[in-house]
């Protein structure tokens, strides 16, 4: 993207979100944080209707091509990066919204565009590490030991590999003769990496796992879903820093060196979808439920995003766009029941059909979408997954979509246990009130997106196509 475009996105939002730290009203800070979130997501879907359908000089213009997967990807990636934090600030129940989360929700918008737009290394590491300082904050405020330990467990997993990783590629861009930004693709045009791409790789792989939550390095994600009900929870578990790390420096600076990694991160990435799968079956509290849902569906992304297939490369990438936005509206209609009811134990649940009926139709129609309902944009993108890893790793590409499977039966298990049945004796609140205005259109709007993503995918074809030139410049 052109310079000075992608500052003007990122840099209001992260300003804003140091200053809405000194407001008093928890009211004018959340529409603050809406009006501002919703500018952006104006100005970023006006770039991928350009990209999709703009004249050719104008899409070269605004996109000069570079032959990175960053570039090829960047307008799509966009409107998902701020339409998740949208929904969830914009829909969130008041009682959780205070002026702290409204902060959070931009500076953790901010982030993903950041990190996405980045000229460097050094400004991804930045971008990566100061998104994980709203849960630092929220496990402070909390004061929880089983929180606070998840917490470090993901600063240590993921920030640390992340910093040596980074600090090794640059000192051996500057032994090469490169300056500030040190852009990945030139460091690795150079060949300054080849003879440690082994060691550097593999943190920075590391610190992708630990990101997405992919076992075993999965532990702080069902801990935080479970134990943090503001919107700081949801959107650090399903914030796209982990695949844009992956993006914009695993795959930029070693994608000669992937194959000899494929041995160890396929069998962890299929270990992680079935592992997670089947541990989500048994759960019964909803969010730690859900959280173990994203460990599942992180391994398929990892999945893909280490074959190195075009195919398996463009699906992952927009499996994970496309889950950002299925799962972040679990997370609201989750957490509007556990507002409403003080729970999220789906055995003290049950028959909230009877008096909210947008909340299980929601509900049930993002469940589906998260299992790659036909249709949908997961199921898109999951079945260019799937092809592109099925032609070399069969029995990789079986398992996660029998882990899909599992997942659709977990989901829709969850919706039979809160939504259907007898009102449960145990409830706190029997009674529950249906969904409101703000939360049905963030509902809405999701589920537009994820429909239209499925039955009008022009621009996630243009993308494709964006990735598979990459892959063809670069070689094998």
């Amino acid at each position: 993207m052109i310079e000075g475009v992608g500052a003007a996105l990122w840099g209001p939002l992260l300003l804003a979100a140091g200053l809405m730290l000194r407001m008093r009203s928890a009211r004018v800070a959340r529409l603050l944080a809406v009006a501002l979130l919703a500018i952006v997501l104006a100005a970023s879907t006006s770039l991928l209707l350009l990209l999709a359908f703009g004249s050719d000089e104008a899409r070269q213009a605004l996109f000069p091509v570079r032959a990175s997967y960053a570039d090829s990807l960047a307008a799509a990636i966009l409107p998902i990066l701020v339409g998740g934090p949208l929904a969830t600030i914009l829909s969130a129940p008041r009682a959780v919204v205070t002026v702290e989360a409204s902060s959070d929700a931009v500076l953790l918008a901010g982030c993903a565009l950041g990190a996405m737009l980045s000229e460097g290394l050094v400004s991804l590491a930045a971008f990566a590490l100061l998104s994980s300082l709203p849960l630092v904050r929220e496990a402070k405020r909390r004061a929880h030991r089983g929180l606070r330990r998840a917490t470090a467990l993901f600063v240590l997993t993921s920030g640390v590999p992340l910093v040596a990783g980074v600090v090794a590629a640059v000192g051996l861009g500057v032994s090469a003769g490169f300056t500030w930004p040190f852009d990945a693709r030139q460091i690795a045009e150079s060949g300054a990496l080849a003879p440690h791409g082994w060691w550097v790789g593999g943190l920075l792989w590391i610190a992708v796992m630990a990101r997405l939550g992919v076992f075993p390095l999965h532990a702080w994600v069902p801990a935080v879903a479970e134990h943090v009900r503001g919107p700081v929870g949801s959107l650090t578990v399903v914030s796209p820093i982990g695949a844009l790390v992956a993006l914009r420096a695993c795959l930029e600076l070693f994608p000669e060196g992937v194959p000899g990694l494929v041995p160890v991160l396929l069998p962890l990435a299929a270990l992680s979808s079935a592992y997670g799968a089947l541990l989500a079956l048994g759960q019964d509290h909803a969010g730690r439920q859900l959280g173990y849902v994203w460990v599942s569906a992180s391994g398929t992304v990892l999945a893909g995003l280490c074959s190195l297939d075009a195919r398996a490369v463009s699906g992952a990438l927009l499996q994970h766009l496309a889950l950002l936005l299925s799962m972040t509206g679990l997370w609201l209609h989750l957490r509007a029941v556990a507002c409403r009811t003080t729970t999220e134990d789906m055995r003290r649940l049950g028959g909230l059909i009877a008096t909210a009926p947008g909340l299980a139709t929601g509900f049930l129609l993002l469940g589906l979408a998260t299992v790659s309902f036909p249709g949908t944009a997961t199921f898109f993108s999951e079945d260019l997954l799937v092809q592109g890893l099925l032609a070399d790793h069969p029995f990789v590409g079986s398992v996660l979509l029998v882990a899909t499977a599992i997942n659709g039966i977990s989901l829709v298990r969850a919706f039979k246990r809160i939504f259907l049945g007898e009102v449960s004796p145990h409830a706190a609140a029997p009674l529950v009130e249906d969904i409101l205005p703000r939360e049905r259109v963030a509902s809405l709007a999701i589920v537009l997106a994820l429909l239209v993503g499925g039955l009008a995918p022009t621009p996630l074809l243009l993308l494709r196509e964006g990735v598979r030139g990459t892959l063809t410049a670069q070689g094998p």
